[in-house]
This record gives C-alpha cells, structure tokens and sequence, in this order.
C-alpha cells in the first residue's frame, strides 16, 4: 500500500475517531479503504484514470476538458448582443442577446460609458457540462457554432466570458 494511501486511511480513521462510530463500522470502513487499495493498482483502474484525464474538445463552446474537470458549470457560453442593434431606453441604450432575444437584455445606463445595468441577472445563454456529442448541441449559430475543421482539429475559438460586460459582436 503507498504512503498516499495509507496516509489518507490513518486520516480517515482519524476524522471518524470522534464520531460516534462503533468497532464494527470502523472495520468497514477499513476494509472498504483496503480494497480501494486494491482496486487503485489493477490495470482497469489505471485505464480508467488515463481516460478521465485525457483532454478532450467541447463541440459546444469549443474549450478543451477532461473527464475529471467537467462539472454541471464547466461549459459556459454568454450571451451575444449586436452593439449596432440597439433601442434607447430611458436615458440609456439597450441591447437585446442576438442568442436569446428579448429573454436577455442589458441597459446602459450612460451611453459609451460601458455602465451596464442588470449585467448581475443576465445569466449565460448556457451553462452545463462540456460534450463530445453534437447531438447533445442546439446550434443556434451565433455564439453555439459547429467546429470549423482544419487539418482534422478544431479551429474555432470559445467565447471568452468577461463578468464585467458583455459580450459583442461575437
């Protein structure tokens, strides 16, 4: 058994010391940490880990990921506006998601100062997992675009999400 490992069991059994645990859930939970040891140094397993971390391409916002690090907000895609499609609003300006329609809107508050105002509640066009899937997309082909293929990979850009203003002219 690795140091890591036997480490990581002593802290465990530390962490439950104090809990009211009696002997024979503590012989459990070292048996069940005895056969994660076990399981850890079979080939199947190491299989498995190669394959979490392999990098992968989301077909959706185009970032790169791994099985490992894709979690329920690691794809993000914001909405898109059309700085040249805008209506005046009040003393502002307001722009209406290309994405999304009338479903996310921003004001700005003082034309050409760039102070949004409901930029808080705007939320993202998506936010989910990352996919290899193209059946798991709706394209809308304006900020969730197919993959542009050069040479086999890959050549379109994700849409970086700036939390402080949105996103134009994508």
């Amino acid at each position: 058994m690795s140091n890591t490992l036997e480490s990581k069991r002593q802290t465990t059994l530390v962490l439950l010391k104090d809990k009211p645990v009696n002997k024979a859930e503590l012989d459990t939970i070292n048996d069940y940490l005895k056969a994660v040891a076990l399981v850890s140094g079979t080939n199947s397993y190491k299989t498995m880990k190669e394959e979490g971390s392999r990098e992968q391409h989301c077909v959706r916002c185009h970032d790169e990921f791994t099985k490992d690090s894709n979690g329920p907000g690691s794809c993000i895609i914001p909405h898109v506006f059309d700085g040249d499609d805008y209506e005046h609003w009040g003393g502002g300006i307001r722009y209406t998601s290309k994405c999304c329609g009338e479903g996310a809107t921003v004001l700005d508050e003082t034309p050409g100062n760039n102070d949004y105002e409901n930029l808080d509640r705007l939320g993202k066009c998506f936010e989910g997992r990352h996919t290899t899937s193209v059946k798991a997309v709706r394209y809308n082909d304006i900020n969730i675009v197919r993959c542009k293929l050069e040479g086999g990979e890959c050549v379109t850009e994700y849409i970086v999400d700036d939390d402080d203003e949105p996103v134009f002219n994508y």
